[in-house]
C-alpha cells in the first residue's frame, strides 16, 4: 500500500472510532450520529476508492439502512404498487364515465346504474426520482416500478384481484459510489363500493429486494399493506375526488437491519370530462406517523416528516373497447434536504 494510501486510510479510522465513541461532553454517539459520521468521512476528499471500499465492508449497515435511505425505498417500491392498486380500484367503480352519459360504454355497465364487466386487466409504470443533499452526505436514487394485475368482480360492488410488481433501480451515495437495486412483490387486493360516492380497498403484499453497493449484495425481505377511503362526487362534467390512505412498509436486510414506515396520506382532485378524455389536478397531504430502523434509533430527523404531494395529469377512456389509460407528473415538497418526483403511465381493459 503506497504511504498517501496508508495516511488517508488511518484519518478516516480516527474520525470514524472518534466519533464512535465517547464525545467532548461525556455524550455516547447514537447510531445515527455513527453512521452520519461514517458518512461524512465516505465522502471526504481524502478518502479514496481503497478506503470507500474498507467503510462499504466495515459499515454497510449504513449504506441500507437508516432513516432517509429506508423511507425512499420503502415509498418507490412497496408504496407505489399499493397506491396503484387503489387507483386502479377507484378508476373501476367511478372514473370510467360521467354518470348518467349515454354512450356506448354507459350502455355496457361500465358507469353508473349498470353491470360492472366482470375482468379487469391492467398494467402500471412508475418512476421514481429522489435528490436528497444534507451537508456532506448526498443521496439520489431512481427507481422504475412495474406493476401488473388483474381482479374479477363477484357482484356489483365487490372486486377481488391480484397483482405484481418488479422494480429496478441505480443511484449514488457521492463520489464514484454507485449502486443498483431491484426487486419484485406479490400482493392480492379487495374493493368494495358502498355507495356512488364511496370505496373501500385494501391490499397486502410480500416480496423481496437486492442492494449492489461496490460489488457488495445485500438482500431484504419486504412487508406491506394499505386501506384507503376513496369519495366521488359530480357537477356537471366536473368530477370532485378524495382519498383517506393509510400505509404500512417493512424491509428487512438478512444482516438485520430492518427499516419501517407507517404513512397517512389526505388527498383531493378535481377532473374536467370531456368526452373520452379527462384532464385532472390534485393536492395530497403525506405524513410519516411512524418511521424507524433498527440502526438508526436516534431522534434526530434528517428529512421531516411531513410533505405536500400536488400532481397534474389526465386519464383516456376507450368506449368501444373498454381500454383506460392515463399519464401524470407528481412532485412531492415540503422535506429538508430532499426532493422526490414521480412519472406514472398506467393502462387496462376490462370485459
Amino acid at each position: 500500500m503506497k504511504p498517501i494510501n496508508i495516511v488517508r486510510l488511518l484519518i478516516t479510522t480516527v474520525l470514524v472510532l472518534s466519533n464512535a465513541l465517547v464525545n467532548a461532553n461525556g455524550t455516547t454517539t447514537t447510531p445515527d450520529q455513527l453512521c452520519t459520521s461514517i458518512l461524512a468521512s465516505y465522502n471526504s476528499s481524502t478518502c479514496d476508492q481503497q478506503c470507500k471500499d474498507s467503510i462499504i465492508t466495515n459499515y454497510s449497515d449504513c449504506f441500507s439502512g437508516g432513516l432517509s435511505a429506508g423511507t425512499v425505498s420503502i415509498n418507490s417500491t412497496s408504496f407505489a404498487q399499493v397506491v396503484t392498486i387503489s387507483n386502479i380500484i377507484s378508476s373501476r367503480f367511478f372514473l370510467v364515465g360521467r354518470p348518467r352519459q349515454k354512450t356506448e360504454i354507459n350502455e355496457k355497465g361500465m358507469a353508473g346504474g349498470g353491470e360492472n364487466p366482470r375482468w379487469n386487466l391492467w398494467g402500471n409504470l412508475t418512476n421514481s426520482d429522489t435528490h436528497q443533499d444534507q451537508n456532506t452526505v448526498n443521496f439520489n436514487s431512481t427507481v422504475l416500478t412495474t406493476v401488473i394485475g388483474g381482479d374479477y368482480a363477484l357482484s356489483q360492488n365487490m372486486v377481488l384481484g391480484v397483482s405484481g410488481s418488479f422494480d429496478n433501480g441505480d443511484g449514488s451515495l457521492g463520489a464514484n459510489s454507485d449502486f443498483t437495486s431491484k426487486g419484485f412483490s406479490i400482493a392480492p387486493y379487495i374493493g368494495f363500493q358502498f355507495s356512488p360516492e364511496l370505496v373501500l380497498d385494501a391490499s397486502v403484499g410480500i416480496g423481496s429486494g437486492e442492494l449492489d453497493l461496490n460489488s457488495l449484495e445485500k438482500k431484504s425481505d419486504r412487508w406491506f399493506g394499505a386501506a384507503n377511503l376513496s369519495y366521488n362526487h359530480w357537477i356537471d362534467n366536473i368530477q370532485l375526488t378524495g382519498k383517506f390512505s393509510y400505509l404500512h412498509g417493512e424491509e428487512a436486510y438478512h444482516d438485520d437491519a430492518r427499516n419501517k414506515l407507517d404513512q397517512v396520506r389526505l388527498g383531493v382532485q378535481a377532473g374536467y370530462w370531456m368526452e373520452s378524455v379527462m384532464p385532472y389536478a390534485g393536492l395530497s397531504y403525506s405524513s410519516d406517523i411512524s418511521r424507524s430502523s433498527s440502526l438508526v434509533n436516534a431522534p434526530t430527523d434528517p428529512i421531516g416528516k411531513e410533505a405536500w404531494i400536488w400532481t397534474v395529469g389526465f386519464n383516456f377512456f376507450s368506449l368501444r373497447n373498454g381500454m383506460t389509460g392515463g399519464i401524470a407528473y407528481s412532485q412531492e415538497e415540503g422535506r429538508s434536504y430532499q426532493k422526490n418526483n414521480l412519472l406514472i403511465a398506467n393502462i387496462g381493459i376490462r370485459f
